[in-house]
Parts: C-alpha cells; sequence; structure tokens
C-alpha cells in the first residue's frame, strides 16, 4: 500500500483512526486535535421508532487530542484525550417528560482512551487486532442532565482487516465494547472506503454502527434521562462524507459530517468534525 493512501487513512477523526488496521512505523507518528459540534437540537432516536424530545434545546462541542507512535515490529499505541462543552438551553416545545432540568453549561473531560495494535498479517489483506481501555474520567452535572462520558470503566477488543492500491483503500473493524458499572455492553461495526482526488485531497466515506447487548441495570438520574447524554443502552446507526487536504508533507486539515439514519438515546441530529493533523 502506498504511503499516500496510508496518511490518508490514518488522519481522518478518533473514530477511524483507532480502528483501521494499519500501523505507523517504529518511531513515527502523528497528532490530530480535532472538534466536532451537534445542535442545537432537541429530538433522539428510540427503539420504539417514536422521537424523543428533550426538555431543553441541547448543543454538544466536543475537542479532541488523538495521537499515535509506532513501537516497531508491527505494534503501535494509540490515545484520545476528549474535552466536552455541553448546553442545556431553551425549553422544548412539548417535551416527552415535564422539564426538572435547569438552564446551564457544563464543561469537562470526556472518557480519555488508550489502547495498543499489532499487524497480524500483511500481504493482500492486512489484518490487525487492538485492545481499547476507556477511562472513568467524565463527569455529571445533575441541575443540567449533563453528562461528558460513561461513568464508567471500558475494555474494547477489536479486529480491522483492510486493503489499499495507489488510490483506493477500504477497512472493516468490529469488536465489544464492555462496560463496568452497570451500563450495557456493545458491539462496534466499521465500514470506511476512500479514494484520492489529485495529488493531495482524498474523499471518503464511513459507516458506524453500534448495538447495545442491554445486559446492564445501571439507575440514571432522571434528569441524565431528560438529556440523554452518555444513557445506557445507546445504538446507532450513521454513515457520512469525508475530505482530506495536504497543506505540506506533515500537515493537514480534515473534515466531515456523520448523519445518524436511526438509533437509540441518541441524538436525531448530524454532527459537523474538522481536524487539523501533524505527522512526525
Amino acid at each position: 500500500m502506498k504511503k499516500s493512501i496510508l496518511i490518508a487513512i490514518v488522519f481522518l477523526s478518533q473514530l477511524t483512526m483507532a480502528q483501521s488496521p494499519w500501523v505507523a512505523e517504529k518511531g513515527n507518528g502523528f497528532f490530530q486535535l480535532g472538534g466536532s459540534f451537534i445542535g442545537p437540537y432537541n429530538t433522539l432516536f428510540t427503539d420504539q421508532n417514536e422521537d424523543f424530545i428533550t426538555s431543553r434545546n441541547l448543543t454538544d462541542l466536543t475537542f479532541q487530542i488523538y495521537g499515535e507512535y509506532g513501537l516497531g515490529k508491527g505494534w503501535e499505541t494509540f490515545f484520545a484525550l476528549p474535552f466536552v462543552i455541553q448546553t442545556s438551553g431553551e425549553l422544548s416545545e412539548n417535551p416527552s417528560l415535564n422539564p426538572t432540568i435547569e438552564r446551564g453549561n457544563h464543561s469537562a473531560l470526556g472518557n480519555i482512551e488508550w489502547g495498543i495494535k499489532k499487524v497480524l498479517y500483511n500481504k493482500e489483506l492486512i489484518v490487525s487486532a487492538a485492545i481499547r481501555t476507556e477511562v472513568k474520567t467524565s463527569s455529571f452535572d445533575e441541575a443540567t442532565g449533563l453528562r461528558s462520558g460513561y461513568g464508567a470503566w471500558g475494555i474494547a477488543p477489536s479486529i480491522m482487516v483492510g486493503q489499499g492500491t495507489d488510490r483506493f483503500y477500504a477497512f472493516l473493524s468490529t469488536g465489544p465494547t464492555l462496560r463496568s458499572d452497570g451500563y450495557s455492553s456493545e458491539w462496534r461495526i466499521q465500514a470506511e472506503g476512500g479514494y484520492k482526488l489529485g495529488s493531495n485531497s482524498y474523499v471518503m466515506l464511513n459507516i458506524f454502527i453500534v448495538e447495545s447487548f442491554r445486559n446492564g441495570e445501571v439507575e440514571l438520574p432522571n434528569s441524565n434521562l431528560e438529556t440523554g447524554f452518555f444513557v445506557n443502552n445507546q445504538s446507532f446507526f450513521s454513515f457520512g462524507p469525508k475530505l482530506l487536504t495536504q497543506f505540506t508533507d506533515h500537515i493537514g486539515l480534515t473534515g466531515a459530517v456523520y448523519f445518524a439514519a436511526s438509533g437509540n438515546q441518541v441524538a436525531k441530529s448530524p454532527s459537523v468534525n474538522l481536524g487539523v493533523f501533524k505527522k512526525f
């Protein structure tokens, strides 16, 4: 696989980077500062095929530092450090629950992630395995119902398969995320394909599916259930286009829009994503 296509894969978004099968060479890697924004919105998907109207209009702005570093012999390590800024704003019209939460803001760390990845096979196809840890570093503001991440530890093994040429790549990743503190575990499937446009730009399409095992019995405060932020049994099917432009061999810009086609307890609103990366 050509180096230019590998660059396109690794500099996309926090979700893609951790789940692609390609790894950085020893001593090499990259960092990305990214941001995603959803809102204002007041509607959540539910698995009863009925919209849930939140008590107040909500926004979610997440900044994240992501990095990967090659350890050699097909190994690499990666991490993600998210910082979440959420808002509970004006009252919604015809909410699904009687409003009890306050108007306000909540800014805090999300779930810090760290993991390792290993290439298992690298010929016509590349096959890798990874294990990712979600750290219980989030916080919750009960007055506003705003939560910056899951109130649990998580462990997520996965297997990834991919293939690439000079101008095209595709990969598939799948595996469970097992959580503590009474939260349900989930299964994740992610697929992506990308195509090189010109000498410095790429276009991609990403599909991401999360399905809850519904095996947890955590009891969350009613204010959290009113907002839907990081509640139990969340599931979704999302898709979206992504673009990447390199300004130099080491610096570039990414952008993406993700749409949720269905889900449970997740925003019925697209997310807009931007990122700046540096390769070393």
